[in-house]
């Protein structure tokens, strides 16, 4: 009996063999719970892009509802807005119909092109201006009442 042998010790060309891929069967069943773990590891990972996928398409799909739901209010207060315009320049137009039709003509001139450039954005300023002044009176007055 060799001394190597009975003590379990590797003689030296034994473990350059091992160590080189000289393979002993420990080495083989190591590399192939190795792939089932990579296996495993892979559809965990699928797994998991899986959900996060799920998540994404319930956040977008959330979300979407929240677009819509503030697409149809903002749709209201739109409409109404117009609705109130719409009766504030049909007042208008019944108690001063020549002032009106002065303001559309004027309008039409500057924004058609009559009026030098300078000339068209003085006047769309002021009124604007003139504008607001009268839309804040109106809103105001009945409020202050």
């Amino acid at each position: 009996m060799k001394p190597n042998e009975s003590s379990g010790q590797e003689t030296g060309s034994e473990s350059k063999s091992k160590r080189r891929g000289g393979g002993s069967t420990s080495e083989s069943s190591t590399s192939t719970e190795s792939a089932r773990t990579s296996s495993s590891s892979s559809s965990d990972e699928g797994a998991q892009l899986s959900e996060a996928a799920e998540e994404m398409r319930e956040r977008f799909s959330e979300t979407s509802r929240h677009i819509r739901d503030d697409f149809g209010t903002l749709t209201q207060t739109l409409n109404g807005a117009a609705q109130e315009v719409g009766g504030f320049v049909r007042e208008k137009v019944q108690k001063s119909p020549y002032a009106t039709l002065g303001l559309a003509a004027g309008a039409g001139f500057v924004l058609g092109g009559g009026l030098s450039l300078r000339v068209s954005a003085m006047l769309l300023g002021v009124g604007g201006r003139l504008l607001t002044t009268m839309v804040l009176r109106e809103v105001l007055e009945p409020a202050a009442s």
